[in-house]
């Protein structure tokens, strides 16, 4: 129910600037999780959708498209943009705090996905 709660606040979110969120169709997560796997996810989501939309914001035909769904060795959260990318000078860092490309204590999402919960980090 929080995942679902967060997911229409993003898509709100995302209206806001002008970019056309979409749930692919093939996300389906199981009836139970381990305890702390949902909280993380949601964390995770939220940072990542954040970080998309503001990546395609702006720009023409601005998309960002979701997955989240289970297979045999975990969970999949995909998050896709119509963005610039990730610029080359920052591919190498891009998961270490102090690389931030946005204004000082704003970047928390990719540090965290990497780093944060080593055991379900995005990889």
């Amino acid at each position: 129910m929080r995942l679902a709660a967060l997911l229409l606040g993003k898509f709100d979110r995302a209206a806001e600037l002008g970019v056309t969120l979409t749930i692919d169709p093939l996300s389906k997560l199981p009836e139970t999780l381990a305890p702390g796997v949902l909280d993380a996810l949601e964390l995770a989501a939220g940072n990542l959708i954040e970080n998309a939309c503001e990546a395609a914001s702006g720009l023409p035909d601005a998309r960002v498209q979701v997955l989240i769904a289970a297979d045999p060795e975990g969970l999949i959260l995909e998050v896709r943009d119509t963005g610039n990318g990730v610029p080359p000078a920052l591919l190498t860092s891009l998961t270490h705090r102090e690389s931030a490309a946005r204004a000082v204590g704003a970047a928390w999402g990719w540090p965290w996905c990497r780093n944060g919960w080593p055991h379900w980090a995005a990889r």
